[in-house]
C-alpha cells in the first residue's frame, strides 16, 4: 500500500485522486511534480509545494513525493474562475500592451516556443480565461479549436493541465487577479491593476507576459470595446 501524503487539493482534481497510485510522472521541478493521471476530467495533476504557482489542478503538499502515494485530503479548495466581467475602455490597459495577435489560433499557438509552458500555450490560456470572464463571443470557437489542437498536436504536460483548466475559465490566482483588476472600474482601480499585472508578469521566465498578451487580445477584440470606440 503506497504511503499516505497529506494535502490540500483543488476540487478540480477530485475524480483523479483515487487513481493516484497509478499516476505517471511527466515533469518534475524543484517545487512541483506534474502527473499524467489517466482521468478524463483532470488529465494532468500538479502536486506542488506552497512556493509554486498554484495552478487550478494542483494538490498542495509540504514535501514533494518521490514515489507512488495515496493522497489524504485535509482540505479542499476551489481555484479562481473570473466571470461576469465587462471589458474596459482601452485606455485602462493600453500601457500594458505587448505582442498583438490577429486571432487566437489554437493550431498555430499550441506548442509554439520553449519551456514548461511554451509561449503560444500561455497566450492561449490567457485568452481562454479572459474570454470566459468577459463572455467573448469567439470563446466557443477558441474552445473547440483548443480541444482539437490538444488531440492532434504535441505540447508539454504542464501546458496540457493548464489549458484543460483554462478551457472552462479556471486560472492561477495571478492570472485571475489580473483579469479582474483590468476589468474593474478604470478610474478607481488603476493602482490595483498595476499591482495585479506586475504580479502576473512575475510568473515564470516569460509565461506572465504571454498570459497577459492573451488577456489583452480578448479585451482588444471584445465587441463591447469596439462599440465603445465607435
Amino acid at each position: 500500500m503506497p504511503p499516505e501524503l497529506a494535502c490540500a487539493a483543488s476540487t478540480l482534481t477530485a475524480t483523479a485522486l483515487p487513481l493516484a497510485p497509478e499516476w505517471v510522472e511527466a515533469v518534475r521541478t524543484p517545487v512541483s511534480v506534474h502527473y499524467a493521471s489517466g482521468d478524463i476530467a483532470a488529465p494532468v495533476v500538479c502536486v506542488a509545494t506552497a512556493d509554486a504557482v498554484r495552478l487550478p489542478h494542483s494538490v498542495v503538499v509540504a514535501e514533494l513525493p518521490t514515489g507512488s502515494f495515496t493522497p489524504r485530503v485535509n482540505r479542499w479548495w476551489t481555484p479562481p474562475r473570473p466571470s461576469g466581467l465587462t471589458a474596459p475602455d482601452p485606455g485602462c490597459w493600453a500601457r500594458f500592451a505587448g505582442s498583438e495577435y490577429d486571432d487566437v489560433d489554437a493550431a498555430a499557438l499550441l506548442g509554439r516556443g520553449a519551456g514548461l509552458t511554451p509561449d503560444g500555450d500561455d497566450v492561449l490560456a490567457g485568452a481562454l480565461v479572459a474570454g470566459h470572464a468577459t463572455g467573448h463571443p469567439a470563446l466557443p470557437r477558441w474552445r473547440r479549436d483548443t480541444v482539437r489542437a490538444l488531440s492532434t498536436r504535441r505540447t508539454t504536460a504542464v501546458s496540457v493541465g493548464m489549458l484543460h483548466s483554462a478551457l472552462d475559465g479556471w486560472a492561477a490566482p495571478q492570472l485571475a487577479d489580473a483579469v479582474e483588476a483590468l476589468c474593474a472600474d478604470c478610474a478607481a482601480e488603476t493602482v490595483a491593476a498595476d499591482a495585479a499585472v506586475a504580479a502576473l508578469l512575475a510568473v515564470g521566465h516569460s509565461s506572465g507576459r504571454h498570459l497577459l498578451d492573451g488577456v489583452l487580445h480578448v479585451l482588444n477584440t471584445h465587441p463591447s470595446r469596439q462599440q465603445g470606440a465607435a
